[in-house]
């Protein structure tokens, strides 16, 4: 069976989220109340919260990075399309120990887990045949199939489970202009609100606590457009092995 090239799921996002956040970038808030759009630094009613609103945009961002990436977990939930295609991701993240979720790309779902230096992944007779497992796709169905992280094929997956590396992907991009910021609320939470006229944007928290990015939004072009949303930082997430006798190990020909 030939390599199974999961990684070009995974180079679709990243592609993505290197377009989003080099055109602005986003944020995270806590519970909060509404009030008007302020400019960075100029007087509000809201209490001041973690401080991230008072801040250039820059800095803003530089917080949020820093937040993420030290998160011991965190749910990565993404919608978005790379050059036309849709693509849909839900992992949990547990630092750089692993990850665990699903990936839909043009509409064919697979199950992703990481655990140390092992990956593996689950997917039905459909997918294996497309990711080009042949006559020998039947025989992966139910079976989680082991590659290493160390396969130049499957590298990039330490991208989408590891925090910190996540982390670097989204932010080190730079921001394109000086975008706006506003205070707002997102999902009931207090967020300071990053966009550029292009209709690219990142939402902070702004409550009490830590600045956490909040979610990542990009509405053009349509072709490479979606939402990248943050959440449930620092709940537990379990990350168990599968039974031996449900993996197929391609790491060692078994």
């Amino acid at each position: 069976m030939r390599s199974v090239r999961v990684l070009t799921v995974a180079a679709a996002a990243a592609a993505l989220l290197a377009g989003c956040a080099g055109e602005a970038t986003v944020g995270r808030g806590q519970p909060a109340d509404r009030l008007a759009a302020t400019a960075p630094g100029s007087p509000t009613a809201r209490p001041a919260g973690n401080g991230v609103a008072a801040l250039p945009p820059d800095q803003i961002v530089s917080r949020a990075r820093l937040a993420l990436s030290k998160a011991a977990t965190v749910r990565i939930r993404a919608d978005v399309r790379s050059a036309g295609q849709p693509v849909r991701m839900d992992l949990r993240i547990v630092g750089s120990r692993g990850a665990i979720g699903t990936m839909t790309v043009d509409g064919q779902t697979f199950q992703l887990l990481r655990i140390g230096k092992a990956a593996y992944i689950k997917a039905t007779e459909a997918v294996w045949r497309k990711l080009g497992a042949g006559a020998g796709a039947s025989l992966l169905v139910g079976k989680w199939v082991k590659v290493s992280t160390k396969d130049k094929d499957f590298a990039d997956v330490i991208t989408f489970t590891d925090i910190a590396a996540f982390s670097k992907e989204v932010f080190d991009q730079g921001l394109v202009g000086t975008p706006a910021s506003s205070r707002v609320t997102l999902r009931g939470l207090d967020a300071v609100k990053l966009a550029d006229p292009n209709g690219n944007s990142l939402y902070v928290a702004a409550g009490t606590g830590q600045p956490y990015p909040l979610r990542l939004q990009s509405l053009a072009p349509k072709s490479d457009s979606g939402t990248i949303d943050f959440l449930d930082f620092n709940r537990p997430v379990q990350l168990s092995l599968p039974p031996a006798g449900q993996v197929v190990d391609t790491t060692t020909g078994r």
